[in-house]
């Protein structure tokens, strides 16, 4: 059943987006590229696709390799699984590159709002929800209780002097070495989940979320949480089907708090270990259907209008 016309304060996953298209119109980039990317960049390299990876440096921001739906996604706040549009949008074969700068006093939290702007005038974008369901899971608290930290800063004492920009805020690499295992680490300091530490190995990953709220590590689980496993970061669109599956917050724990989740990826189903991970903590994952809303794009043109 269609909810309303995309502009409208109606619904329950895109009602703060909606609305911030009605209540802030004038959020719009500065200036704006949006040129065709090229698949090739992004082919296998050494048996892994080359991703995209989106970064803001002060005013600047550079969005390489998205589609129609990771851009519309990225506008409307929702999941690319619940959006359906004309066969070259479900297709995602076009990539695009989107080179923008901000207007001065805006931040990355801007970003969303500038980019259904941006895809509303320079793609025509028409769009309208509908109610849906959808098979995910519930994050909970297991019946003896939570055992979490409450949230703390990350502990950035092996990183180096040289820190980096990007969406993640303030990053820092290094490298770590356990036994014959060699790690690759990664801490983000101002991501909008609060600071996290990833470490990945050929075996496992391990990821440390601090200061993150339950809401929001659903929000991270369900992007991660596949039917058969848990990987990080997700496999590019470009390189086959997402077989994603959603997580909801119904812990009911309120404030910030501490959480790891512990992946290995040698038995080919790591899904057990992820919810192992969490038990230790007191949370659980319970299989559930989910009331949610799809975004069906009506129209949307392929060509961008010129720069």
């Amino acid at each position: 059943m269609k909810t309303g016309p995309i502009g409208t304060c109606l619904g329950i996953v895109l009602a703060w987006a909606l609305c911030a298209q009605t209540a802030a119109p004038d959020r719009r980039f500065e200036v704006a590229s949006v040129k065709r990317d090229d698949p090739k960049i992004y082919e296998y390299n050494g048996g892994r696709p080359n991703l995209p990876m989106r970064s803001v440096s002060g005013l600047r921001v550079n969005l390489p390799g998205e589609t129609i739906k990771s851009l519309t996604a990225t506008a409307y706040a929702i999941d690319e699984r619940l959006i359906s549009g004309p066969d070259f949008v479900e297709k995602e074969q076009d990539l695009y590159r989107v080179e923008a700068v901000m207007p001065a006093g805006f931040a990355r939290e801007d970003i969303p709002a500038m980019v259904r702007t941006l895809l509303q005038e320079r793609f025509h974008l028409v769009a309208h929800t509908i109610a849906a369901e959808r098979s995910g899971y519930a994050l909970t608290v297991s019946r003896k209780g939570a055992k979490l930290r409450a949230g703390r800063a990350v502990d950035d004492s092996e990183c180096p002097d040289e820190w980096t920009g990007g969406l993640g805020g303030e990053t820092c690499r290094f490298a770590r070495v356990v036994g014959d295992v060699k790690t690759s680490t990664r801490i983000l300091k101002d991501t909008p989940n609060g600071p996290i530490l990833s470490a990945f190995s050929s075996k496992e990953s391990h990821t440390e979320y601090y200061r993150i709220t339950m809401p929001k590590l659903a929000a991270l689980l369900s992007g991660n949480v596949q039917r058969s496993g848990f990987t990080t970061p997700p496999v590019h669109r470009a390189y086959g089907p997402k077989p994603y599956v959603s997580v909801v917050d119904a812990t009911g724990l309120q404030g910030e708090w501490d959480v790891v989740v512990d992946t290995d990826f040698e038995d080919g189903a790591s899904l057990p270990s992820v919810i192992a991970s969490l038990e230790k903590q007191g949370l659980t994952l319970t299989q559930t259907t989910i009331p949610s809303e799809k975004l069906v794009i009506d129209r949307v043109d392929r060509i961008p209008t010129e720069n």
